[in-house]
């Protein structure tokens, strides 16, 4: 849940849905206008994360793939309720046997 009341749902998303989220006229719209901005503005600073760095604000470097695709999960998570309320999750989960061979 965003500050404004909005409910979004954070996933990875392709670049065509991006720039149709950009396009909306909301506060969600607004969201994803500002970060995807971030991201190509300061790129370069962005690109200087350790890879393997997945606390706070660092996660922005996990937002924005290679082929154009675009998360925002990482950073909500990272943002520990700064940038919003997570108030729901959706997960899915891989089974795996106890048995498995090594």
């Amino acid at each position: 849940m965003l500050c404004s009341g909005d409910v979004i749902q954070t996933e990875r998303i392709s670049k065509r849905e991006l720039s149709r989220r950009k396009g909306l006229q909301s506060f969600e719209g607004e969201v994803y206008r500002g970060i995807d901005g971030v991201v190509d503005e300061y790129s370069d600073v962005i690109s200087s994360i350790r890879a393997n760095d997945s606390t706070g604000y660092n996660t922005i470097a996990n937002v924005k793939h290679k082929d154009g695709s675009f998360d925002l999960t990482p950073l909500f998570v990272g943002s520990q309720g700064t940038l919003g309320i997570i108030t729901e999750m959706i997960m899915r989960a891989e089974f795996h046997s106890r048995n498995e061979m090594l």
